[in-house]
């Protein structure tokens, strides 16, 4: 934790794409850092139109009872949009490290595939990735309902 929070005060300040981008984000912050213990100074920029990284310490009780730290209605919203932008959705996982592009290549013909639509590696790999969405670590409340267990 205080080798994070070094690393991030220490961070230059990126500018931002546009105002109203650089102004959602330092009002966003001032909002969550209503809640904190401990903020690292996100807001503060060396030129215009900038902004730093920022991470906000809470404590488990102010986070279980401050819904804005934890808000599932905007990730609701959010997830459509990234569904057709993405192939994988993940929440609080890492991703498998596959990479669709000339130098990843399959490990051969069966039994390396049980599928031979498509492969899971290299430049013919997105033909398996052009529509289907995984949800990968999602909690249940952010899936749609037919898809909850």
């Amino acid at each position: 934790q205080n080798a994070a929070t070094t690393a991030l005060n220490a961070s230059l300040a990126q500018k931002m794409l546009t105002d109203g981008i650089h102004s959602a984000y330092h009002s966003g912050l001032s909002r969550l850092s209503e809640h904190a213990t401990e903020v690292t100074d996100g807001h503060r920029a060396d030129a215009p139109r900038h902004g730093r990284a920022a991470a906000i310490r809470v404590d488990a009780t102010t986070w279980l009872n401050t819904p804005a730290l934890h808000d599932i209605e905007l990730a609701k919203d959010l997830i459509p949009i990234m569904e057709e932008k993405a192939g994988r959705l993940l929440c609080n996982g890492f991703p498998t490290g596959v990479e669709v592009c000339s130098a990843m290549m399959h490990g051969g013909p069966y039994p390396a595939s049980t599928d031979s639509r498509s492969t899971s590696v290299g430049t013919l790999a997105i033909a398996r990735w052009l529509r289907p969405v995984a949800y990968q670590n999602f909690p249940a409340k952010l899936l749609h309902d037919d898809l909850k267990s």
